[in-house]
């Protein structure tokens, strides 16, 4: 089902939205607007942009030692995790969650990009490393027990850790991450991957287009208990990269004969099929109803001694955040889906009306932006220049800062190419300089001016208005944020359909390429610029998020020539120039990232909330107070 806005706010609430931001943002402080009917102010609140950033992990990578080096040798089991001593950890207990939609469970494959939501991939699968989940810095081997470097960086080999079986039993052998590795980089019978593709960018191929082994495969089993992977060359990212929270490895027992399906299309794993065992995670499947819930139960067969605490987690389709926060205040459930699920107003109701609620905020360090297609007119072909000039006066009209406010209750951050808090990129006022992203005011204000008089050099104005639409989510930030656009772009005379779709709908629409403007955000799933490349800016077609059907020549190749580099001080200069490129021809919008908070009761323990969004949310140490 298609739902159409034909207005959201009226150009004068967004002009005067504009004028309290920008006298807010000049006395510090950020403005609580009423939007709707009444144009009056609240009282004072916080800055849009956060003041202060909260710190990642480093992404400097030390370049590989002259002579093998193992990186980590973690024990075949890892010990029960020590709670305070003022608290002894308790067995037992099951915990709810919502999430917005069950219908995929492979984190490999799925229609956006998503799949098998976050909040629960890690709870399911293991990885070949990981963050620690106690301490949420460094890395530590998972299925690999311990790993060495080649001396020129460009292999890795991984020993498996001995004991481990998935959910049905089966023993893990290197060719169940033989059998992962083959999906990563070669995608058989089109496997979405999307959000893997830094392993696919990083490993050499594995076999040529006659499905056989290439000469030096990017991966090779040794043995039962060892596995080799090969680079295209040194990268200092690979393993920040293994760590992110998607790259999770099955046993090979369901997924060989589905990539190997001779129909040629790739599908999820089926339930009704019994396709559901081949994970290693601390929790497995215990039932399924599509649509409506699933619930997992403890693996006891689970390889760190005395993991997981609970007894199992309860997962509910919720999709709608008004159900999810009666579903929070009622006991329904202990937290919410892993992405932006409550707005701050019902984060705050939660934790009054639920005392002892605790919400950790998470940076989502990622790419938030309104996709033009550029495939068709009137907004491409990049290089025609009335379809250049018209995407120009877009970014030019757009208002991060209304934006912000509007859609992500002015507690988001700017959201250019690279994460804003990598100041040896450029700093906040650096981005904000360039063309599009000037803060509310003055400058913002003869942006705007400056598209409308572009959009009359195009022959548009008030008697002759450009039609389009929008692709859109039908509640929450990214119908909001579609209905800010509809609105500023009204100011120069483009009226915008906002057209409400539910995920499945939209997600077809968007495979086919059949849109003119959606908006999309893709998190970057570990602590390196290469994360937007891969996950958020290559080509759809090449496993990626970027649907415009353009890429600037030459930005590929610069991509190539800094990956290879170890310093951030030798990265920063290319890297400037991708997002000068970037920009300059306004296929992809930055606009603002939301800042993730996800509630949960009280009563836990030993659980340690990740730095990142795209981390892994695995609840295996968490315990329940009595």
């Amino acid at each position: 089902m298609a739902n159409v806005i034909k207005r959201g706010v009226t150009m004068f609430s967004i002009t005067l939205l504009r004028r309290l931001i920008a006298v807010g943002m000049a006395a510090g402080l950020l403005t609580v607007i009423a939007c709707g009917s009444s144009e009056e102010a609240a009282a004072p609140a916080a800055t849009a942009t956060p003041t202060s950033l909260p710190a990642l992990p480093t992404i400097a990578v030390a370049a590989p030692a002259a002579t093998p080096t193992v990186a980590v040798a973690a024990p075949a089991a890892t010990p029960t995790p020590k709670p305070p001593a003022a608290d002894k950890a308790v067995y037992g207990g099951r915990i709810g969650k919502s999430e917005t939609v069950i219908t995929v469970f492979d984190p490999h494959n799925s229609r956006a990009g998503y799949g098998l939501q976050l909040g629960m991939v890690g709870n399911l699968f293991s990885q070949l490393v990981r963050v620690p989940l106690d301490t949420r810095t460094g890395v530590e081997g998972d299925l690999a027990e311990s790993w060495s470097i080649s001396a020129d960086g460009s292999e890795y080999t991984f020993n498996i850790r001995d004991g481990v079986v998935d959910h049905d039993g089966n023993p893990l052998t290197a060719d169940d991450i033989y059998a992962n590795m083959v999906r990563y980089v070669e995608r058989p019978n089109g496997v979405s991957v999307r959000r893997q593709g830094c392993v696919r960018n990083y490993v050499n191929s594995i076999l040529d287009e006659n499905g056989k082994t290439e000469a030096s495969p990017g991966a090779e089993v040794l043995s039962d208990d060892s596995i080799i992977i090969r680079l295209a060359g040194p990268r200092a990212a690979f393993i920040p990269c293994m760590t992110g929270g998607f790259v999770m490895f099955h046993a090979d027992t369901y997924i060989k004969g589905i990539d190997a399906d001779a129909s040629g299309e790739n599908r999820d794993l089926d339930p009704s099929k019994g396709e559901l065992g081949g994970e290693f995670g601390p929790f497995k499947f215990s039932s399924v109803e599509i649509n409506n819930f699933f619930k997992v139960d403890k693996n006891p067969n689970y390889y760190r001694d005395g993991l997981p605490y609970l007894d199992g987690i309860d997962i509910y389709e919720v999709p709608d955040e008004t159900a999810r926060v009666a579903a929070f205040k009622t006991g329904r459930i202990d937290t919410s889906c892993t992405w932006v699920c409550f707005s701050k107003a019902n984060v705050e109701s939660i934790e009054k009306d639920v005392p002892g609620t605790v919400t950790p905020a998470l940076v989502a360090i990622g790419y938030r932006s309104y996709q033009i297609n550029t495939r068709n007119a009137p907004f491409g072909p990049v290089g025609n220049p009335d379809a250049d000039n018209l995407r120009k006066a877009i970014n030019l009209a757009v208002s991060r800062d209304v934006v912000n406010k509007l859609a992500f209750d002015g507690i988001g951050f700017l959201s250019p190419p690279y994460y804003i808090g990598w100041d040896w990129i450029h700093t906040e006022d650096e981005w904000r300089a360039m063309e599009g992203y000037a803060r509310a005011g003055a400058k913002k204000d003869a942006e705007i001016a400056q598209a409308k008089t572009i959009m009359e050099g195009l022959g548009y104005g008030p008697n002759n208005r450009l039609k389009t639409s929008s692709l859109s989510a039908t509640a929450g930030q990214g119908l909001r944020e579609n209905e800010a656009l509809q609105s500023m772009l009204s100011e120069i005379y483009i009226d915008i359909e906002v057209i409400k779709m539910d995920w499945a709908t939209r997600s077809a629409r968007l495979e086919g390429f059949d849109f003119e403007i959606f908006s999309d955000s893709v998190g970057a799933p570990f602590v390196d610029p290469d994360a937007y490349h891969t996950n958020i800016f290559f080509l759809f077609e090449d496993g990626s998020r970027n649907r415009t059907g353009y890429l600037p020549a030459g930005w590929k190749a610069l991509h190539d020539k800094q990956t290879v580099l170890n310093s951030p001080a030798e990265r920063a200069p290319i890297l400037r120039e991708m997002a000068a490129m970037t920009i300059k021809d306004n296929f992809m919008l930055g606009t603002v990232r939301p800042a993730v908070q996800q509630p949960h009761r009280g009563n836990w323990r030993g659980y340690v909330a990740p730095v990142l969004d795209g981390s892994n949310f695995s609840f295996e140490e968490l315990w329940l107070a009595p």
